[in-house]
């Protein structure tokens, strides 16, 4: 699972040794940087990292602390003016009662140190809190259940996804041995966060795993509002033969016009005023080809994952 926030992923079994991890940040040096927990005395299992997106975060001001050795890290990031973003990077134990223990053991550590109670807490928790986010539907050990629920308290966090999803039911992890599927993989946030964040999202990932993308884009609140930006050329439209048809045959217009009119120039028909139509028209065009592509795109990629959706649900 690799849930990842703007310009970072947090992934977790990420079974890295020191030596690879080196590996890793020397061949890739100036796009990422990696910091990773690998489990003590272990190689092939657990392990939790960070990955930086260096070409759009300053790395080198970003600090890691290990909070426990292979399962959990924070991440403090300086984010907008002197404000900084902790992420608690998680991966829970699968045996009920080490996870309940765990959750026990980073409300304690969080007690004892403040510093380290995170505004964003992600990864893979191996427990869901309601049984409408494991399918068959089945409730989860109540123990450890409770035991989330004390942390998630204790640090004011809440399920982004499912606050903005409250009936929808979505899986992000199959289980290969008999195909039952959960949301194990989840990210908290406080209520401060909550309202700039948007696009939670669960999607398959480009590499073929057991689990699926969790995402969100989290702003903020002391951001400057941002508009929508200038326009943009669809790049579908620029695929469309007969849309790259009809801008090529404008084209040619537009060049003829500012030839034939090279010497007898006036103030409103000139190189500049035929110039300036031609943008107008092209953007037109555009406009009113993507009207009628874009909901086509839309409700064709929405039926594919309705289809997909209902394939990995067959089963039951």
């Amino acid at each position: 699972m690799v849930p990842y926030i703007q310009t970072i992923l947090a992934v977790q079994e990420s079974h890295l040794t020191d030596e690879l991890a080196a590996n890793i940040n020397t061949a890739f040096e100036t796009k990422l940087s990696i910091f990773h927990s690998p489990l003590p005395e272990t190689r092939n299992t657990a392990g939790v990292a960070f990955v930086i997106n260096k070409a759009l975060l300053n790395a080198e001001k970003i600090t890691f602390e290990e909070i426990i050795p292979g399962r959990a890290i924070l991440a403090k990031i300086r984010w907008h003016g002197n404000t900084t973003i902790k992420i608690l990077n998680i991966y829970a134990p699968n045996d009920t009662a080490n996870n309940e223990a765990f959750w026990e053991k980073l409300r304690d550590l969080t007690s004892r140190k403040p510093e380290w109670k995170p505004d964003v807490l992600l990864g893979d928790f191996n427990v869901v809190e309601d049984s409408l986010d494991r399918l068959p539907c089945h409730p989860d050990n109540a123990s450890a259940v409770a035991a989330l629920g004390e942390l998630k308290s204790h640090l004011n966090l809440i399920d982004g996804w499912r606050r903005t999803h409250p009936d929808k039911r979505e899986y992000s992890h199959t289980q290969s041995s008999n195909t039952s599927q959960s949301r194990i993989d989840r990210i908290y946030i406080s209520n401060d966060l909550l309202a700039p964040a948007s696009d939670w999202k669960i999607d398959p990932p480009l590499i073929e795993t057991d689990h699926w993308l969790v995402s969100a884009n989290i702003t903020t609140p002391e951001a400057p509002e941002i508009g929508r930006g200038r326009w943009q050329i669809p790049t579908y439209l620029l695929e469309n033969e007969d849309v790259m048809s009809e801008l090529n045959v404008l084209g040619k217009k537009t060049l003829y016009n500012i030839e034939a009119n090279k010497y007898r120039r006036t103030d409103t028909t000139n190189p500049q005023t035929i110039y300036a139509k031609f943008k107008t028209d092209l953007v037109r065009t555009c406009r009113t080809h993507a009207k009628i592509i874009h909901p086509t795109i839309t409700n064709k990629i929405a039926k594919l994952k309705e289809k997909l959706i209902k394939e990995t649900t067959t089963n039951y």
